[in-house]
């Protein structure tokens, strides 16, 4: 679980913002397959965590065992910003 210099910033300003820690959560998907998205959420006795420069990450013991390795940054490009999870699942998610 590894999370870009970039990606952790913006994670601390926005948790100092809103206090709840981030989950990461596989979505089943219709057409392009399941991916990872973030969330903010309280963590549960299935999860496992990880902690990256201060932050707390969680996410479901079964499904990090079926997605590992995932790796979280920030991007900005020309047509917009927003974080970027990539991980064993065949396509990574891209910001909008």
């Amino acid at each position: 679980f590894e999370v870009t210099e970039k990606a952790s910033a913006r994670i601390k300003d926005f948790l100092q913002k809103n206090g709840k820690p981030f989950i990461a959560e596989r979505i089943p998907g219709l057409l392009s397959g399941p991916r990872l998205d973030l969330a903010l959420d309280e963590p549960q006795e299935s999860d496992v965590s990880f902690s990256d420069r201060e932050v707390a990450y969680y996410i479901n013991r079964d499904d990090f065992e079926k997605v590992k390795p995932v790796h979280i940054d920030f991007v900005e490009t020309d047509k917009g910003s927003g974080y970027t999870i990539t991980s064993a699942l065949a396509a990574p998610s891209y910001p909008p």
